[in-house]
């Protein structure tokens, strides 16, 4: 029912140009869960009908390994459900206090960027961050990170519906529009201080070329006094100036950023861009992808960074017959040389499709992957280990996480046929 509403984008498709189709569809399906098509992260085209696990023909799906969960009593499961009146939810991060933070409807049907805390005065006190004037059907506000300072960033509809604009938000300041080069803006990530914001801006209404940028911290003078400002600057797209997108999503606390640039609508490639000595920008590089098994048309995409420059993401064929949650480290000093690992799925290291989302600084890493009954479901990894991977335990028939925290807690989205997608959090250690 529900799960079978979210329509799959199979290849490459970027959110602003699909926006009116995926409304349609979202309209004629009548399934919620349809709006995180038109996010990023899930970025970027890796999506697929939740409970189908593709294979090519012959292939079999038959595990060589099964990945246990873990035992009830050492994990502690926070099922968050929904905004108060809304229908269904999904989370995009955490900090490292228990501030979740995404997306969901309120009691008016509309989406907005929500948050709930688990633990304080205010534990499982939702909190809506409004918009940026959008409201109704057609407008899109979702939080996509949050950190420890408790700044939030997102993107939200401006008035009129058909403009999004990056925002961040602090409980002094209220929501703030972070402006854009072109006509369209969108915040992907921020790092754990505060200090860097990752986005994108298209500068052409309509079209689909995405441009990548970061905002800055400013301390200025305001009307009450000193006050932050948020500066925008385009980043280093050297060796992908022809690319029709080129976006940053990770950041860390050191200044790396991680990211995709996306060369047609079957190829994909996973990138970082690297700070440079005296804050005098960044410089792009392409992560390596592994040898074995060659694989040409694929998408794959660099997707979070801790604070160790450890870096993870994924790799899917162009036919979606495989997939593989990567993992890269630093070899060298600077950043300038990494080595890429093939982390395994629930069906065995050699076979099956799975995506990695975010990393602690532990080495704790998050995500999701098909079993060999075609279930999708959350997953843990770790940096230390290729071969480890365990089931979260979230609750429902199917889950992915999008979020780690330092305190070992997962968030991320679970449902099944007869529950829409929920926000729920585990702690796994």
């Amino acid at each position: 029912m529900f799960k079978k509403s979210l329509f799959a984008l199979s290849a490459l498709i970027l959110c602003v140009c699909l926006a009116p189709t995926a409304w349609a569809q979202q309209k004629e399906n009548g399934g919620p869960g349809a709006r995180r098509d038109l996010l990023r992260h899930r970025p970027l085209g890796m999506h697929k009908p939740l409970g189908v696990m593709p294979k090519a023909a012959g292939q079999s799906i038959i595990p060589r390994l099964r990945a246990p969960a873990f035992p009830s009593k050492n994990i502690k499961v926070y099922d968050l459900a929904h905004y108060p009146g809304g229908t269904w939810a999904e989370p995009r991060g955490i900090n490292d206090l228990g501030v979740v933070v995404g997306f969901g409807d309120i009691a008016s049907g509309d989406m907005h960027p929500i948050g709930v805390p688990l633990f304080g005065p205010n534990a499982w006190q939702w909190f809506d961050l409004g918009t940026l004037g959008g409201e109704g059907a057609g407008s899109e506000s979702y939080c996509m990170g949050v950190a420890d300072t408790g700044l939030i960033v997102g993107s939200a509809s401006i008035p009129g519906n058909d403009i999004i604009h990056a925002f961040a938000w602090t409980p002094r300041s209220g929501i703030l529009d972070l402006g854009t080069l072109g006509t369209q803006s969108w915040a992907f990530g921020v790092n754990k201080s505060g200090t860097l914001i990752t986005g994108s801006v298209n500068k052409e209404p309509g079209s689909r070329a995405r441009l990548p940028v970061v905002w800055t911290r400013e301390v200025v003078w305001g009307p009450r006094g000193l006050a932050i400002a948020w500066k925008i600057h385009e980043l280093d797209r050297t060796g992908f100036e022809e690319a029709f997108a080129v976006e940053p999503w990770g950041v860390n606390d050191l200044g790396q950023i991680t990211g995709v640039a996306a060369t047609s609508d079957t190829v994909c490639v996973p990138v970082l861009w690297n700070p440079l000595p005296g804050g005098k920008g960044w410089k792009l590089m392409q992560l390596p992808l592994p040898a074995d098994p060659p694989i040409l048309d694929q998408l794959s995409q660099a997707c979070d960074i801790n604070n160790a420059g450890e870096i993870v993401g994924m790799i899917v064929t162009a036919d979606w017959s495989a997939g593989y949650p990567l993992l890269w480290k630093p070899v060298v000093p600077r950043w300038s040389v990494y080595h890429v690992t093939r982390l395994t799925t629930l069906t065995g290291p050699e076979q099956g499709l799975a995506f990695a989302w975010a990393i602690n600084d532990s080495g704790d890493i998050v995500g999701e992957s098909y079993d060999a009954d075609g279930n999708d479901l959350a997953t843990l990894y770790n940096a230390k280990d290729p071969i480890f991977i365990k089931v979260l335990g979230f609750p429902g028939t199917g889950s992915y996480a999008m979020g780690v925290n330092n305190n070992h807690i997962a968030v991320g989205t679970y449902w099944s046929d007869t529950i829409p997608p929920s926000m729920a959090a585990v702690k796994f250690k």
